[in-house]
């Protein structure tokens, strides 16, 4: 399970990286006609990086800008309660906005999270998938506030042998989270 969870982990951020990767500049086009429109990013913290960190539910992770309108979040934590139980839970977001009303930046995204670690003392491995919604509002220059909410999902549950699968739609427990984004 460990080697699947590193080769999980090493893929995620390898496509990550390629996908944050900078482009080869296109060749020099005719003017634009219309005042471009707003970015996914706030645009002072995009001029000065396409790379943001940030923590979400405890959980630290990198933004990777994908174009105006499209941005790749990954995620790992890793913690050890005592010498037998190693917890490593490990995510990615595909977000995609979809407009700004005034300073707030409504985006909708699809999750794939991995956590692997023990659960009453049995080796668990929790798979799921989510489709959530987002409010982002940037209190500082290089600072962004946001809220999630999860709007369906499905997880499945392996313990001690047995697995287990569910979903939710808005209700189930750990929908709606914060975080806190900056811009380096």
């Amino acid at each position: 399970m460990k080697k699947i969870t590193l080769l999980l982990m090493v893929l995620i951020l390898g496509m990550a990286a390629f996908a944050a990767a900078p482009k080869a500049a296109p060749k020099a086009a005719a003017p634009a006609k219309t005042a471009p429109a707003a970015t996914y990013a706030a645009p002072a913290a995009t001029a000065k990086s396409p790379t943001i960190i940030g923590v979400e539910d405890g959980s630290p992770y990198m933004r990777f800008i994908m174009n105006r309108d499209q941005a790749v979040d990954v995620g790992f934590t890793y913690n050890n309660t005592n010498s037998a139980n190693n917890n490593i839970f490990l995510w990615g977001r595909l977000n995609n906005k979809i407009g700004q009303v005034g300073a707030i930046t409504t985006s909708w995204g699809a999750a794939l999270s991995l956590w692997s670690g023990k659960q009453a003392g049995a080796d668990c491995t929790i798979l799921g998938l989510a489709g959530s919604v987002s409010a982002a509002y940037m209190i500082l220059d290089n600072v962004e506030i946001y809220g999630n909410v999860n709007l369906l999902g499905l997880m499945n549950t392996s313990l001690a042998g047995a697995s287990t699968t569910s979903y939710s739609m808005i209700t189930g427990s750990g929908n709606c989270y914060s975080g806190i984004r900056v811009y380096l």
